[in-house]
């Protein structure tokens, strides 16, 4: 795990500022939500995405992750949440 850069920080701002900017309390005073996430890089040369088995997305949301799914995980199949037993 590592902090993110400031590339990942707009990054996160980008696709959601509202959560990822909001305030994140810590010992040293009040941070966005972004500055103090955690990264997971993945293991090896292996990235986290590329180790699910699947992406679980609300049906609202499977025209953008769709997308964004078949750029970076191709193989790794999107499944509804509302369409899960």
């Amino acid at each position: 795990m590592r902090r993110p850069s400031g590339e990942v920080i707009d990054r996160l701002l980008a696709i959601d500022a509202e959560f990822f900017g909001r305030d994140f309390p810590t010992m040293s005073g009040t941070k966005r939500l972004a500055e103090e996430a955690l990264v997971f890089p993945g293991i090896g040369n292996k990235k986290a995405i590329h180790m699910a088995k699947r992406v679980v997305v609300p049906r609202a949301a499977m025209s953008s992750a769709k997308p964004i799914l078949t750029r970076f995980a191709p193989d790794t199949p999107i499944v509804c949440i509302e369409d899960m037993r």
